[in-house]
């Protein structure tokens, strides 16, 4: 059993910044700071990114894992207990069909005394004395999806177009289906000759094996949030777009957020920062059954120009009359830019579930105008915060408690997603009258 971090340092770390006196006084009475413990500390892990790491110098092979705390030292993971069983099995998979095709790893320039870059990769298969910015393979992500225990597999090589990634990358692509033929969903592959710590490379992505989306349930089916009815619809996702490493854990997130827009009565939903409008379509997808939340309409927006298809899939795997549909859009556009094209005009329920840096400022301006300063968020009488960074949250919270939007804590949760750190997944629900 992996031993959990204590959720009594969690809570009593996190309680300090709900007792300070300038935020304790927006909270609602009765509000308190609540850990939501995890449902399971094993094998929950459904997406994982890995580092590579060379087994024998002249004869190939690779090995993935993670950094070493503050190194670029890759400690293998073979065996890792918070991943789902599928993911263990692909990573075993990948090292195996690597000894088979003499792959090379990456090497890393910062634990190279040589900087010379060898442009490509050695797609040819050749092993040897690499120097560092050589090699071929460098991370690998690693997808389930759940109801199959598929892998997407996403390989990030060493090379400048998907041409210099050959022969050797089909060779190893063939070698892993040869040898694991029920494992694969797709086989992916970004291109990535940079220098820097950025893992994938927006436009370099190529879709070498299988089809091109992977698909989950709407969030919350079969479950108290639409009723325990389970809706029809599915979620679309590829390696371009986010997905959640713990999706298992989110969707308790995504339950209580539709309990939330229920027990408010909203109708008029516009989530910001929506990805492919994981918690947008699974609101909807509750709201068509007796019972449900008859919303009137749903706008999502976000900056990623790859949810859009993601989201249209999903949309039309719903089942949806024309009427349903015209009333659920997407814009691909900051949430910024999403607020000035209207996305939140007559809205009463925003969601936000910004990256690690929080809320753009232009948002954090609209939110502590006053009601009556009939702002581009006027309209809104409840936010719903999901945060998965805590010093951006305390930070945002703080300004909009500054300003003169009249909002108050009605709910404060932090959510244990990944079992055995001290991170937690926020949720914060403000209202105003």
């Amino acid at each position: 059993m992996l031993p959990l971090y204590p959720i009594k340092a969690i809570l009593s770390s996190s309680s300090l910044f709900w007792s300070t006196p300038s935020i304790a006084k927006h909270l609602k009475p009765g509000v308190e700071w609540e850990i939501v413990e995890p449902e399971r500390s094993e094998g929950w892990r459904t997406q994982a990114k890995l580092a590579t790491k060379q087994i024998n110098l002249w004869k190939g092979g690779v090995e993935f894992g993670l950094y070493k705390t503050r190194t670029h030292i890759v400690e293998p993971i073979p065996e890792c207990v918070v991943h789902h069983p599928a993911i263990n099995a692909a990573v075993s998979a990948l090292t195996s069909a690597t000894i088979k095709c003499r792959t090379t790893a990456y090497v890393d320039p910062v634990l190279s005394s040589s900087k010379k870059k060898k442009k490509g990769g050695g797609g040819n298969g050749m092993t040897g004395n690499l120097k560092g910015g050589e090699g071929m393979l460098r991370y690998v992500q690693l997808q389930v999806e759940r109801d199959t225990g598929k892998v997407t597999c996403s390989l990030v090589w060493n090379a400048d177009s998907y041409k210099h990634t050959q022969p050797h990358l089909s060779h190893l692509v063939k070698e892993l289906r040869r040898t694991s033929p029920d494992l694969w969903h797709s086989i992916w592959v970004n291109c990535n000759d940079s220098t820097g710590n950025v893992i994938f490379k927006s436009n370099k992505w190529d879709l070498v094996s299988g089809p091109e989306y992977s698909t989950e349930r709407m969030l919350g089916s079969s479950s108290s949030f639409d009723g325990g009815r389970g809706g029809e619809g599915r979620l679309y996702f590829n390696p371009k777009v986010f997905r959640q490493g713990n999706i298992g854990g989110f969707e308790r997130i995504a339950e209580r957020v539709g309990e939330v827009v229920r027990e408010r009565k909203g109708k008029r939903i516009c989530e910001l920062y929506a990805g492919v409008g994981v918690m947008g379509l699974s609101l909807w997808n509750g709201s068509r059954d007796q019972g449900g939340l008859n919303l009137e309409w749903l706008r999502c927006s976000d900056s990623n120009p790859s949810n859009f298809g993601c989201f249209d899939l999903a949309k039309k795997s719903m089942g949806l009359t024309s009427d349903d549909s015209r009333r659920i859009t997407y814009l691909t556009a900051t949430a910024g830019k999403a607020v000035e094209e209207g996305e939140c005009d007559d809205a009463d329920i925003v969601i936000v579930d910004p990256p690690r840096s929080g809320l753009e400022g232009s948002i954090i301006k609209e939110l502590v105008k006053s009601k009556r300063e009939a702002g581009l968020m006027g309209s809104v009488d409840t936010l719903i915060y999901v945060s998965c960074g805590w010093n951006a949250l305390t930070r945002d919270l703080e300004e909009i408690m500054k300003g003169r939007g009249g909002w108050k804590v009605e709910e404060c949760k932090g959510y244990v997603l990944f079992p055995g750190t001290n991170h937690v997944e926020s949720l914060v629900v403000l209202t105003r009258e």
